[in-house]
């Protein structure tokens, strides 16, 4: 592992130092009481002439700065409001992973100093760009042990002390002459120090080692401690003898009650919403939590049962434990970087029938990436548009969507020849790059954005676009999972994709949105429980495509408005949309399962939830088909 610095030094306070200004002299009325008016009137003469030449040094020098010439010296004094100073240090941390695979990521720290001399020798020191890992210790102890030497010298020197201020000309020239030379003794000797040990500190292929070596070792939730979250990799997230619990409530005051406790950012992971009385909701407890949670089981209130005894044995279980990498095969879940090299692969292969589209952008820079397929001229009215995984941990929703993707390029049955020759489509399998990736390199669990925000990361992409955003279903707390950002399209994801779907807005003819879990087929809209615009088209044709979606497997999907099967959920993408484009097709899917692995379905189930989404689709199109020509 490698990491290239550079450092930045600036000045903490206004402008660059400068001396602190002398004393004023009495004034004359006072003056004349101690019999000094005479001496006043000579002094504050002088102190002019002072002042006038002291201006246009000053002017001198910040030119010189200007133009990157002089630098603050060290036997200048620097008043309080510009110190201490401080050092902006930025490092590349380049990780392999092996099999040719790295990651790079950017980061930044500040140490603050309060010599200037220091910030000089660090500079210099800090131009060095690679290190050692076994140089960890040794760079930060050298670092802690200057910058302590640099805040003594500064007490020695008088300076970073607001009740410190020069001596006048007529009683302190000497004592500054002594002053001056003291320092410049003390920067003699200490280039000599830094000579020494330069010769002694050097790397065996004779480069010399740099003076600061990488600090942040693992994420902690202390602001005092200089850390960054994967500046060394962290360790996955586990969750061993997490358990998920159902809880029924019974009575009004026990739904109140769960809503309180998702509303007031407990420890708890509410994996399932709070309906209503009767409503199963499925919670994810932390072992440390169990005792404090088995109080409100046993209130009386709800009907409680462990649905999930470890979420981490799951975890384990999910993939298979041997797999080809870099293939897409629906045996296994992907990650991003399989999903995106699939989607190119498709460019080539499909030459004439797909295209590669950048739909967006992400927080950390990484291409929203998806196709355009098309077989038939003439569609352009007829596209569809598919989008999965808005929500990280939500692995199915992707492995569905690829898999459609590829049986309408290769699939022989009628019924899928038939909706693929007339409709353009659109496929983009990964709505939420950033947090995908996060839920497979560190916590499986993730569900939101990586954009930073007050003590917690991410927001939740699918309650900040902009139609009746924040309207409700969405809190303002950054550490919920439902935390809507600060405005609609605060994430630069759903920003860049609104723009992207802009441009073929108008020319949709449908937008299926795949996330999990649930086994629910969700209308329009999120922020009301009205049946508003071609409503009962929808939940018609919903009726009929659950009825084929259960034929293979015999899954059961419910049919109806989100608000009235789930809760309020304002700011989604559906919701955009069917508002902004009056898109007359428009569902969203809560696919497999109702509970029992929840958000970690195991992968032997990706292709019979694809086959019987697809199987649903087809309904849904050939249904809509047959209401136009009515």
């Amino acid at each position: 592992m490698l990491l290239c610095m550079s450092v930045n030094v600036r000045w903490n306070g206004r402008g660059w130092p400068g001396k602190v200004p002398r004393s004023p002299v009495a004034s004359p009325e006072k003056a004349k009481e101690i019999g000094m008016e005479k001496t006043a009137d000579r002094k504050g003469k002088e102190e002019q002439e002072i002042g006038k030449k002291r201006k246009g040094m000053e002017k001198e020098k910040q030119k010189t700065r200007q133009q990157g010439g002089e630098e603050f010296k060290v036997g200048e004094r620097a008043d309080s409001d510009h110190l201490p100073l401080e050092i902006t240090i930025e490092g590349t941390n380049h990780e392999e992973k092996g099999k040719g695979e790295a990651r790079e990521e950017q980061k930044k720290v500040t140490i603050k100093v309060w010599d200037e001399q220091g910030v000089k020798e660090y500079r210099r020191r800090l131009e060095e760009a690679t290190f050692k890992e076994q140089e960890i210790e040794k760079m930060v102890a050298e670092l802690k042990e200057v910058i302590e030497k640099a805040m003594k010298e500064k007490e020695v020197i008088g300076g970073g002390r607001k009740s410190d201020t020069l001596p006048t000309p007529s009683r302190g020239r000497q004592k500054g002459e002594r002053r001056r030379a003291h320092v410049e003794r003390m920067r003699r000797n200490e280039r000599e120090k830094r000579k020494k040990e330069r010769r002694e500190i050097l790397s065996e292929d004779g480069r010399e080692i740099g003076w600061m070596k990488e600090v942040w070792k693992r994420r902690e939730r202390i602001e005092e401690r200089v850390s960054s979250q994967h500046i060394l990799g962290d360790e996955k997230v586990r969750y061993d003898d997490f358990k998920v619990y159902r809880l029924t409530p019974k009575t009004v005051q026990a739904v109140e009650a769960l809503r309180n406790l998702e509303d007031s950012n407990s420890e708890y992971d509410f994996w399932t919403a709070v309906r209503g009385v009767g409503y199963p909701v499925d919670i994810m407890v932390a072992p440390h939590l169990k005792y404090r949670f088995n109080d409100i089981i046993n209130s009386g209130e709800f009907d409680a049962e462990v649905y999930i005894s470890d979420v981490q044995e799951l975890i384990d279980n999910e993939r298979p434990k041997t797999r080809l990498a870099g293939t897409v095969d629906w045996t296994d879940y992907n990650t991003l970087d399989e999903i995106n090299d699939w989607l190119r692969s498709l460019v080539n292969e499909y030459p004439d029938n797909v295209s590669l589209v950048k739909a967006g952008t992400s927080y950390e820079n990484r291409e929203i990436l998806g196709v355009k397929v098309v077989f038939n001229p003439g569609n352009e009215d007829r596209t569809v548009f598919i989008e999965s995984n808005i929500h990280a941990r939500e692995w199915i929703s992707s492995a569905v969507t690829t898999w459609i993707l590829n049986q309408l390029l290769t699939s022989k049955d009628t019924n899928v020849r038939q909706i693929a020759d007339t409709h353009d489509w659109y496929f983009v399998p990964v709505f939420n790059p950033d947090g995908f990736v996060y839920s497979h390199t560190t916590d499986r669990m993730w569900r939101k954005t990586r954009v930073p925000y007050f003590l917690c990361a991410g927001a939740d992409p699918n309650r900040n676009w902009g139609y009746y955003f924040n309207t409700g279903g969405s809190s303002s707390n950054p550490c919920s999972e439902t935390y809507g950002g600060p405005s609609a399209f605060s994430e630069p994801s759903t920003k860049t994709l609104s723009e992207f779907i802009t441009t073929i807005g108008p020319k949709l003819g449908a937008y299926i949105a795949f996330h999990s879990y649930s086994q629910l087929m969700l209308l329009p809209y999120g922020y009301s429980s009205s049946h508003l615009d071609n409503y009962q088209d929808l939940y018609n044709v919903g009726v009929k495509a659950a009825s084929s979606l259960s034929q293979k497997y015999g899954t059961k999907f419910q049919v109806g408005n989100i608000v009235e099967l789930l809760y309020v959920a304002s700011g989604g993408s559906m919701d955009w949309v069917k508002g902004t484009f009056k898109t007359p097709i428009t569902y969203t899917y809560e696919l497999r399962d109702t509970g029992r692995y929840g958000f970690i379905l195991p992968a032997d189930q990706i292709i019979p939830s694809a086959e019987e989404t697809l199987d649903s689709l087809v309904t849904i199109l050939q249904e809509f088909d047959k209401i136009k020509k009515n």
